[in-house]
């Protein structure tokens, strides 16, 4: 969500629909509904627009996110801390994966889920080795500068006479 004094993320806690819990879908309908949440329903909606041109939809927009929460849920179980970022709608170099055909949409997700496998372990040097980071589905490994810092070693050798 951007806002004129910068971007705003939002933080939610929901709990799994077991145990008689409200199923993740009604909770977050229920949430999203309060008024002091009309930019975040806003936002939701948007991204139940599936097609451009379409219209925005809360509901799909949130069936949309309970599906993503659930399949989280699934490959990371095991986790006690998981963070999921969705890419919807790329517009990269050129190339909307939303509007072009279904080969340019493949090609641009493809494209910049490629960049980011490369790009992410190069420029995230802080990230510890036990986290389980993945792109698409390629874990990474954080492990490009420590072999790269060989070549930024600097060897003065000193000779007294």
């Amino acid at each position: 969500l951007q806002k004129d004094d910068g971007v705003y993320l939002p933080c939610f806690e929901f709990k799994g629909g077991h145990n008689g819990d409200k199923i993740i879908g009604q909770q977050m309908l229920e949430t999203f509904t309060k008024p002091k949440y009309r930019e975040v329903k806003e936002c939701i909606a948007e991204y139940g627009k599936v097609r451009s041109g379409g219209n925005p939809s809360v509901a799909r927009g949130i069936a949309r996110l309970s599906k993503h929460f659930d399949d989280m849920n699934q490959k990371f179980f095991d986790e006690p801390l998981v963070f999921e970022v969705i890419v919807d709608k790329v517009i990269h170099r050129g190339k909307h994966s939303e509007t072009t055909g279904s080969q340019d949409k493949n090609d641009a997700v493809r494209e910049i889920i490629n960049e980011l496998q490369h790009e992410i372990p190069r420029r995230y040097l802080h990230l510890n080795e036990s986290f389980k980071f993945c792109v698409g589905k390629k874990e990474l490994a954080f492990k490009h500068w420590p072999g790269k810092s060989l070549f930024f070693s600097i060897h003065i050798i000193f000779k007294l006479c």
